[in-house]
């Protein structure tokens, strides 16, 4: 049985892990404070205690938006992801600083929960996942996982087989509907929605309107159908978050939650997964935006339709588009390759990234 004086040592390291963690948030960022550091100390005092790592967990890395043409530049990850998950990967880092135990970030894909109201296929959302799995692979980042949606519902099957993947994703969204859903919740959503939800709605909208500009089904809809099929969308795409973030809710383990979704912070680390230079700032995450390199190495996140291609340089890696940097002068050239300019590769820790 653990003392009264092991367990206020194990509280004492349990708040220094959690100092870490709410400086890479946006309420710590903004205000000094984060409501969360009280509601999740429990819990990492219990992994302290316990000497496990610290388990996150962060829903994300869904897909590319499928509008290529103004948001991001292709359909499968690029620098912008890159980053973000060797940011991730250096937050475990700075816990492991401080606690031998080290720390996890379990980053689970929403892909499969909203891509067919998208217009975004299947094998979209897995070719996705399997490029960030292999980023992360490449980087030796070893303090991520992957999760996906059927490791929530405890599907059986084999789901590293892209078939079985392809053949069974229309019954995992299915089944995460009827087991997780919320009736009363998509039936009255206004009354029923926390204002972190709300703002969850609002980023919904504002997505679906660059997301589906050049989706067929949507063009061919009158300007007011355009705008109820908004909606609706929004709607829909609410009511499964509902359900996915209530499978999240019954997974057994305990993590300290993060978000890429912005909120008051009591129940979830609200982070920009790419830093941003004004503090406080959530920024675009780098499946809705384009990564710009500036001449002195600063970064900023940007839909793809802003950048000037006059001035910037689109930088190939693989051969596919990677990112954007600045011309110098008396530059020329076409199809620069990443690995030309950077032989040894690019951390997080390298260059500073910041917003639009």
């Amino acid at each position: 049985m653990t003392s009264a004086h092991t367990r206020s040592e194990c509280e004492a390291r349990a708040s220094e892990i959690l100092s870490i963690i709410e400086k890479y948030g946006l309420n710590y960022e903004r205000t000094g404070k984060w409501d969360g550091f009280e509601t999740f100390l429990p819990t990492v005092t219990a992994q302290v205690e316990h000497k496990e790592p610290i388990r996150m967990l962060l829903p994300g890395f869904p897909f590319k938006s499928p509008n290529t043409k103004d948001k991001v530049l292709g359909v499968l990850p690029d620098l912008g992801e890159e980053l973000a998950l060797k940011h991730l990967d250096g937050l475990c880092e700075k816990i492991k600083g401080v606690y031998e135990h080290g720390a996890e970030c379990h980053i689970t894909s929403d892909g499969l929960v909203y891509n067919d109201l998208l217009g975004v296929t299947d094998e979209t959302v897995w070719n996705f996942g399997q490029g960030v799995r292999q980023l992360s692979t490449d980087n030796n980042l070893n303090n991520l996982s992957f999760l996906r949606v059927w490791d929530l519902l405890d599907y059986p099957g084999d789901f590293q087989s892209k078939e079985y993947y392809l053949e069974h994703a229309a019954n995992i969204r299915t089944e995460l509907k009827q087991k997780f859903g919320d009736a009363q919740f998509e039936a009255d959503m206004a009354n029923t929605s926390t204002s972190d939800m709300q703002m969850t709605h609002a980023k919904y909208l504002e997505f679906l309107k660059q997301d589906l500009a050049f989706n067929e089904k949507h063009l061919a809809l009158s300007p007011e159908d355009q705008a109820t099929n908004i909606a609706n969308t929004a709607k829909e795409m609410m009511g499964r978050w509902k359900a996915f973030s209530a499978a999240l809710a019954a997974v057994p383990r305990q993590y300290v939650r993060l978000s890429i979704h912005d909120s008051g912070g009591k129940d979830k680390l609200s982070m920009a997964v790419i830093p941003q230079q004004e503090k406080g700032a959530l920024g675009a995450t780098p499946w809705h935006s384009t990564l710009v390199i500036e001449g002195d190495g600063a970064m900023r996140t940007v839909q793809r339709c802003k950048v000037d291609e006059g001035k910037y340089q689109l930088v190939y890696r693989g051969g596919r588009p990677y990112c954007f940097r600045a011309k110098r002068e008396g530059d020329e050239r076409e199809g620069e390759t990443f690995e030309a300019l950077w032989p040894c590769g690019l951390t997080i820790r390298d260059r500073k990234a910041v917003a639009a």
